[in-house]
């Protein structure tokens, strides 16, 4: 060896050992490049690994305080599905596993379920990151803090697949370290050693090719060996130029995908974080089971309603929530709607942990895998007790009276309807009772309506204390009552029912330290007897109670075919009062009121009478009651005012009476138009004198207050007719503001021959001077009445002794004689 290396040439030994230094240098520096970009990728996949685990390790931060490990698995789940993680692990700082995901060789994700201890951490600091490196894989131990350390997360990034990148490289880097070689062999064979200067510059060119791929060496005059050389270090430094290309665009696809891919991981996490805080702070309870309908999870809503904590209801079934108040068994239905996979949507009361109730509305859906199998259900529900409160409170203002808690008008019908139906299926009988309290309206004029509130409230008591299980009350209005009696067969049942309740409601009623006398008048209607409709049996039951009033009150009335007819009478005279007026069938007679000091007619009442060409000539007594009962005596009372004040401006007396009745005292307009007809009739108001039974003073004193205030103002005179025939009218006469009193025609009877009327007519004529009002004696038929009346002091008398009412023609003739 030796003597051939001495035996051969300079060209030879240079060119040999030019082309052994260049191809050392060319292999040093491509395994030089090789190192350099096996270092830079290696740190990039380290970096990668190092920003994913300290991703899980903060998202693992809630689940693990709040304990809520299924959140935690969901979150191994998600960042296992990235490429290149062989596992991942999440355990205490003790090393026990809270959740494990390894990806078989398969590639399928695999939960470990592997409850012992991992030694490893604790031989870790906990205060930082510990990175340990085997042939395959690159483990990360990565501490979780939450102002102490809480625990760890082991991930295990697969190496192979960044060995088959190195491998990759080196291959390329040795391909061209021999392309390179073999050039030099090429140089060896075909370059010549002139001239050395060229093949010198070459050798230079050749020793930065490595950092510069791409770059040409243009020499000129050289030997057709240094020039071939040349040309083929430039196309070196071309394909060179190509190959680093390549890498880079390698390295650049790679780096997009590995930061593709991290900020996908970061997108994930926000989401799973934000549809964390979502259910955990929504309003709304939700929960969740397995396919089984075993609870799995709760939030923090369902907690709070239901006053179970998380703990108590995983594991937990829905329907040990149900209460046993649902009117129906809702378990069943819904279990069988979810089974077959169908969306449920409905509501039902649950029961709390204290044992109170409360109403959701719930929408419960399946939830299926990606082979349509259910693997859980999902519930949202919403507390609607309130709701369900309002509604009951609607149905009770609805249905129920406010004040005493009775069926209202409107169920009360309702309840007459099926007891109508259940007194037919049965073949029995019922009693309907229409009942109106007796003297219910003083209280309320003398002590207030809300004293007559505690009335009706006790009342209602009462009556609901008579009666038995199968029997009803309703309040139909104001102090009227609907009291349903079901299978009264005989009378005898019927008659103890009604004695019970007259008795119970005529008893003294003690409200704020005063006692109350009331009663109640009954009208009663028998189904199937009377009628088997409801509406029927009402207008009986109805009509039979105002007989019990007109008969003197506190008493029953059955409905008769009497009660009957009176009523299709009093239906027929209605009607035919309705066009009296227009078909002037109304006329007024004036009875004289004669002055007992001067003897002489100086007052007169007006008496309206009707003659219908219908039903003949009808008494007031019988027509103004039903008048009373419409709005007909508004427009009859009127009329009368008018035509009285018409004839009598004609007349030189001192006053005419008109009798007036409280409905007209309290129509709104009635001042304004008393005022119109003075005015329009040219009529002095102090020549018009109002009368105002004693009885109707006393029931509506104070509704009437105003009217007959403004009616003194006007100077209009006042009178009380029939005075004594009341209860409490020495208590009102002190403060009404009339000018006359009028005794009652039943006391002037036997004045002259009754030692006890004669001094009750004393007593009435001083208590009125006394007053200073002038007294009046009505009904004075015979000359010893009148005598008596005028040696006790009367002021007036009025009566057929004096005379008859006559026309105002004939009136007018009597007062000018």
């Amino acid at each position: 060896m030796k003597t051939w290396w001495r035996q051969s040439s300079l060209y030879t030994q240079l060119s040999i050992v030019s082309v052994t230094v260049l191809s050392i240098i060319i292999l040093g520096l491509s395994y030089s490049s090789l190192q350099t970009q096996k270092t830079a990728l290696f740190s990039k996949l380290q970096a990668d690994a190092n920003i994913m685990a300290k991703n899980v390790a903060f998202s693992s931060q809630y689940p693990l305080i709040s304990n809520k490990l299924d959140n935690l698995e969901n979150l191994l789940l998600s960042a296992a599905r990235y490429p290149d993680v062989l596992n991942l692990q999440v355990m205490t700082p003790q090393g026990n596993n809270l959740g494990h995901i390894t990806i078989l060789d398969s590639g399928k994700i695999k939960i470990i379920y592997d409850l012992s201890p991992n030694l490893i951490p604790l031989k870790f600091s906990s205060n930082k990151r510990h990175i340990t490196q085997t042939k395959h894989k690159l483990s990360i131990w990565q501490p979780i803090h939450n102002s102490t350390h809480i625990g760890w997360v082991l991930l295990e990034i697969n190496l192979k697949p960044y060995q088959v990148i190195q491998k990759k490289l080196a291959l390329d880097t040795f391909v061209n370290g021999f392309i390179i070689i073999l050039l030099n062999l090429i140089i060896l064979l075909g370059v010549l050693f002139f001239p050395l200067r060229q093949l010198s510059k070459a050798i230079e060119f050749s020793q930065k090719l490595i950092n510069m791929p791409g770059k040409t060496l243009d020499l000129q005059g050289g030997s057709k060996e240094v020039n071939q050389l040349i040309s083929t270090l430039n196309k070196a430094s071309a394909q060179l130029k190509i190959q680093d290309d390549k890498i880079a665009n390698t390295n650049t696809l790679l780096e997009q995908k590995i930061a593709t891919r991290t900020k996908n991981l970061q997108e994930t996490n926000k989401r799973l974080i934000l549809l964390q805080h979502a259910i955990e702070q929504s309003h709304s309870s939700l929960l969740i089971t397995d396919n089984l309908h075993v609870i799995t999870y709760v939030n923090p809503a369902l907690e709070k309603l239901s006053g179970y904590s998380e703990m108590e209801l995983i594991g937990m079934t829905p329907s040990a929530l149900k209460s046993a108040n649902n009117e129906l068994d809702v378990i069943e239905p819904i279990t069988q709607i979810l089974n077959d996979g169908n969306e449920w949507i409905g509501e039902f009361v649950n029961q709390r942990k204290d044992g109170s109730d409360y109403w959701v509305r719930s929408i419960i859906s399946p939830v299926k895998n990606d082979q349509g199998e259910i693997t859980n259900f999902i519930a949202i529900e919403d507390d609607i007790s309130g709701n369900k409160k309002f509604e009951h409170e609607l149905h009770q203002h609805a249905n129920y009276d406010i004040l005493t808690g009775l069926p209202n008008r409107k169920l009360g019908l309702d309840i007459l309807q099926k007891a109508i139906l259940n007194t037919q299926n049965h073949h029995s009988k019922m009693a309907i009772l229409f009942l109106d309290l007796d003297r219910f309206k003083n209280i309320n004029d003398t002590v207030g309506h809300h004293v007559g509130d505690l009335a009706l409230i006790e009342a209602a008591d009462r009556i609901l204390g008579c009666l038995r299980p199968q029997d009803s009350v309703a309040r139909l209005g104001g102090d009227e009552f609907l009291i349903i009696l079901q299978d009264i067969m005989d009378t005898t049942k019927l008659d103890t029912l009604l004695k019970n309740i007259e008795t119970e409601l005529t008893k003294p009623y003690l409200l704020e330290d005063r006692e109350h006398i009331l009663g109640a008048s009954i009208g009663i209607a028998i189904s199937p007897d009377d009628s088997d409709n409801a509406s029927d049996l009402l207008r009986q039951a109805d009509s039979a109670m105002y007989t019990a009033k007109r008969n003197g009150r506190g008493q029953h009335q059955f409905y008769t075919q009497s009660i009957a007819d009176k009523v299709l009478h009093k239906s027929q005279m209605t009607a035919a009062l309705y066009h009296a007026i227009e078909q002037n069938e109304f006329t007024l007679l004036y009875q004289p009121i004669m002055d007992l000091h001067k003897e002489k007619i100086t007052h007169c009442e007006a008496l309206i009478r009707w003659n219908s060409p219908h039903l003949g000539s009808i008494g007031p007594d019988i027509f103004i009651p039903i008048a009373e009962e419409s709005v007909l005596i508004i427009d009859i009372g009127y009329w009368v005012i008018r035509q009285a004040c018409r004839d009598a401006k004609k007349w030189d007396i001192q006053t005419i009476s008109v009798n007036i009745a409280s409905a007209q005292l309290r129509e709104a307009e009635f001042i304004q138009t008393l005022k119109t007809i003075l005015e329009e009739e040219a009529f002095p108001a102090n020549k018009l004198c109002m009368e105002l039974t004693e009885h109707s003073l006393m029931e509506d004193v104070s509704s009437i207050r105003k009217s007959l205030q403004a009616l003194v103002k006007m100077k209009v005179q006042l009178s009380i007719d029939d005075f004594g025939t009341g209860y409490s009218s020495l208590s009102y006469l002190k403060h009404f503001p009339c000018r006359f009193i009028k005794i009652d025609k039943s006391f002037i009877d036997d004045v002259a021959i009754n030692r006890e009327d004669a001094s009750l007519v004393d007593a009435i004529i001083h208590m009125g001077h006394a007053l200073s009002r002038t007294i009046i004696a009505e009904g004075v038929e015979t000359e010893a009445q009148l005598n008596k009346v005028k040696s006790q002091g009367c002021d007036y008398v009025q009566g057929y002794f004096i005379s008859k009412p006559l026309s105002a023609h004939a009136f007018e003739k009597l007062i000018h004689v």
